[in-house]
């Protein structure tokens, strides 16, 4: 035989047991009180849970993972392709224009400035209109 059953009684008002009866029919339970001992096992795990992926079935927890670790990858490898990109445009630009330091801690200086402004929302559109902003007030 199974382990020994307790008796409890519950009482609830005509709309919670009206929501129960309803809810065994949707649950499939065999019984008000299968349901209630169902509900019961979830709530309790759902106290004893640190967060809500103990709940989660564990397969829809392990598709999660995949899709958040090539997800991951992706940014990871384009943010690589770009840095390459972005130090063969530092390098074509040291060479051609022969940069000393103090104009590259000049134009850092005014790079932090422009970002911390625009939130990083710049474009070289705003470099321009605002180069040709200066020559306009020195004329």
């Amino acid at each position: 035989m199974g382990e020994k059953q307790n008796n409890m009684t519950i009482r609830m008002d005509d709309e919670q047991l009206r929501r129960v009866d309803d809810w065994v029919e949707r649950s499939g339970a065999r019984s008000r009180n299968r349901f209630v001992l169902q509900a019961l096992d979830f709530y309790i795990s759902y106290l004893a849970s640190k967060d809500a992926t103990g709940l989660l079935a564990p397969a829809i927890t392990t598709v999660i993972d995949a899709r958040l670790r090539r997800f991951e990858k992706s940014i990871a490898e384009n943010l690589y392709r770009v840095a390459v990109e972005q130090d063969m445009v530092n390098g074509l630009l040291a060479n051609v224009y022969q940069l000393d330091e103090e104009y590259l801690l000049q134009l850092r200086s005014e790079a932090v400035r422009a970002v911390k402004k625009t939130n990083g929302q710049l474009s070289l559109e705003q470099h321009v209109r605002s180069r040709n902003e200066d020559d306009e007030w020195q004329d």
